[in-house]
C-alpha cells in the first residue's frame, strides 16, 4: 500500500486547519453563494448567528429546499475562494503526497 492509500485511509474529521482557512474567514453554501457562514473556530462556524457544524448548516440549508435528508456532508455544501471544501482537502492532501514523492 502507497503512503497516499495510507493516508486516506487514516484521513481523520474536517477541520479548518487541514484546508488552511483560519478563523474569521467567510464561507458559501455551494447551492446558494448568497448564503455565507463564518468560520469560528478549527471545527465550528457562525451561521445565522449560531455556532454548529458545516453540517448541521447544510443540513438545515436542505431541508428549507423540501429536502428530507437525515444526514449530510458539510464539507461537500460550502466553498471557500470557490473551490468546494472537499474537493480543496483532496487538492492539499493530493499536492502534499505529491512533495513528499519528491
Amino acid at each position: 500500500m502507497n503512503k497516499a492509500n495510507e493516508s486516506a485511509q487514516f484521513r481523520g474529521n474536517f477541520n479548518f486547519s487541514i484546508v488552511d482557512i483560519q478563523v474569521g474567514e467567510t464561507l458559501q453554501f455551494a447551492r446558494d453563494e448568497t448564503i455565507t457562514a463564518q468560520v469560528v473556530s478549527n471545527k465550528k462556524i457562525l451561521f445565522e448567528d449560531v455556532e454548529m457544524s458545516l453540517s448541521a448548516a447544510a443540513l438545515t440549508l436542505v431541508h428549507r429546499e423540501g429536502l428530507k435528508w437525515s444526514t449530510i456532508a458539510g464539507p461537500n455544501f460550502w466553498t471557500y475562494d470557490g473551490e468546494i471544501l472537499s474537493e480543496r482537502r483532496n487538492r492539499l492532501e493530493r499536492e502534499e503526497a505529491e512533495q513528499d514523492e519528491d
